[in-house]
């Protein structure tokens, strides 16, 4: 397919839009929420959500993965961005850090159901 530049960015336009149409709708559907918790940024928001959807059972990194970079196509992170970001949780937040539990060679958990107060 050859198009003409200006019809690659109406295309480029498009597609774009498409994007942010189908996150919106993965956002209600997954349940994602955009709103941080107080004190953390977006990304360690993500995983924290996620470890309070698991109830208490233990969560993979891999699944941590997932929920921190379910809408990004390349993915830099992995593991030891996880444990980056749960270090900058434990620092930031300490009434979180108390519930957080490392599942040795796993991932993680929180011990007990998190509510949290923004």
């Amino acid at each position: 397919m050859t198009s003409t530049g200006k019809g690659t960015e109406q295309t480029i336009d498009d597609l774009r839009a498409e994007n942010l149409h189908l996150r919106e709708t993965l956002d209600g559907i997954l349940g994602k929420e955009r709103s941080t918790i107080s004190g953390l940024t977006p990304t360690p928001t993500r995983i924290v959500r996620a470890l309070q959807k698991a109830r208490g059972r233990d969560v993979s990194i891999e699944a941590l993965c997932d929920a921190l970079y379910w809408d990004k196509q390349d993915v830099t992170g992995g593991p030891g961005a996880i444990h980056a970001h749960v270090c900058y949780i434990r620092k930031r937040r300490p009434d979180i850090s108390q519930r957080l539990q490392p599942v040795r060679g796993f991932g993680y958990r929180l011990k007990q159901e998190l509510v949290l107060r923004d």
